[in-house]
């Protein structure tokens, strides 16, 4: 596997449903999917016929192995590259109607994002 099929599949296996949904017909489909990104497709047709947002959270205590790695602990930078990701997979489907949260147990890393430098 490719890292983006990697990181795809990672993604994609976060994709749910919450409990109490199994039972409604419409989302049988996201169920019954053979693959993870079979499912983030379910979800995504499902939520575009109803016009429901999908919210992307993003806990520094469940960030991606590969992120970890790359910047050592759960860092501002890592929680946006995870969110961005997770929005990169949705917008591949088409679907732009997303709500991002994000949260860290550190106080300092919650409070202090990353931010493009203003230019004078």
């Amino acid at each position: 596997m490719s890292k983006m099929s990697d990181m795809t599949e990672y993604h994609a296996s976060a994709y749910r449903l919450p409990s109490g949904f199994e039972h409604c017909s419409k989302l049988k489909p996201v169920a019954e999917a053979a693959t993870a990104l079979d499912r983030v497709k379910a979800v995504v047709e499902v939520c575009k016929d109803k016009h429901i947002p999908i919210r992307i959270g993003v806990n520094g205590g469940s960030l991606d192995k590969r992120l970890l790695e790359k910047y050592g602990h759960p860092t501002a930078e890592a929680l946006v590259e995870s969110a961005f990701e997770h929005l990169e997979l949705l917008e591949k489907q088409g679907f732009y109607d997303t709500c991002v949260s994000m949260k860290s147990s550190s106080m300092v890393t919650s409070l202090f994002w990353p931010t493009p430098r203003l230019k004078p």
